[in-house]
């Protein structure tokens, strides 16, 4: 906690060099804060000393909102990336909250930080019951868009369904597909080609493995290969389907029809991250 005004005094520093990643450190600090005020009110050290470091960072967060407001704004598209996130976990004025991710989904031209500001607001939903009837029909109405772009479509339609499980209802699923045809890139003839010239024994979506470093221990470089494996995404919409699978929880027939869709797509990016979707759903089932 100690570090916080510092790291807070780098970011309003223009002369700062990578300010963006010192306001996304900051906000890990506050999402972890936060996220465990509530479990960890009081925490004991090895003294047996009592500490409330938790709530009393999340509440330094909170007392910097309008800080985060103003990185939200900030020329370089690198600072006011995280601080978007920020927008929904340290304000506690739903409205204004709901008004400030409006404005930021108007004057992002990012699909990036357009995607973000959707799924920041259904995290605000979840957060502040307050924010919750204003933000979905914010959602209902960019789902419903004809002159949205599809990919923002898309995310409104996924995490309205995370935050309004209600709103699920028979047109989701056949929506969301239909949105995700228009957002999969369809390969060209020569890439089509590259690919079947190919080992077939290789992942099409993946670029070539890195020659060894032999100054890493062998055992180092298989672990922490093996940890980049797991956390490797092939293509952009996978984030979003992960969570869209998440919201359907037990709805099996549309997850089934959603995964049918992802692995006959067209992009091989999409159908090998579809693959550990489909054995997430068999598992559950079970």
């Amino acid at each position: 906690m100690a570090s916080v005004p510092f790291l807070f005094a780098m970011a309003d520093d223009p002369a700062t060099p990578d300010r963006g990643e010192v306001v996304a450190l900051l906000l890990s600090i506050g999402r972890e804060a936060i996220d465990a005020e509530e479990i960890y009110a009081v925490v004991c050290g090895e003294d047996g000393e009592e500490s409330t470091i938790y709530p009393d960072t999340a509440n330094l967060m909170r007392e910097h909102a309008d800080t985060f407001v103003a990185y939200a704004g900030d020329a370089d598209p690198r600072v006011r990336r995280a601080p978007i996130e920020g927008l929904g976990l340290f304000l506690d004025d739903a409205e204004r909250a709901v008004g400030l991710l409006q404005d930021r989904l108007v004057e992002e031209s990012s699909a990036v930080e357009r995607l973000l500001v959707v799924r920041t607001m259904a995290d605000l939903a979840i957060r502040l019951p307050a924010a919750a009837a204003s933000a979905r029909a914010w959602l209902d109405a960019l789902a419903d868009s004809d002159t949205t772009d599809p990919d923002t479509r898309l995310a409104a339609l996924v995490h309205r369904a995370r935050c309004a499980p209600d709103s699920i209802d028979d047109q989701t699923v056949p929506t969301a597909i239909e949105l995700l045809r228009q957002v999969t890139p369809a390969p060209r003839p020569e890439e089509d080609k590259e690919r079947r010239d190919r080992d077939p024994s290789r992942p099409c979506a993946c670029e070539a493995d890195p020659e060894p470093d032999p100054n890493v221990p062998g055992h180092v470089a298989a672990a922490f290969a093996d940890l980049e494996r797991h956390e490797r995404v092939h293509a952009a919409a996978t984030p979003l389907l992960t969570a869209f699978h998440t919201a359907l929880g037990a709805r099996v027939e549309d997850r089934t029809a959603l995964l049918t869709e992802q692995l006959c797509s067209p992009d091989p990016g999409t159908r090998y991250d579809a693959i550990d979707m489909a054995r997430s759903l068999i598992t559950s089932c079970r």
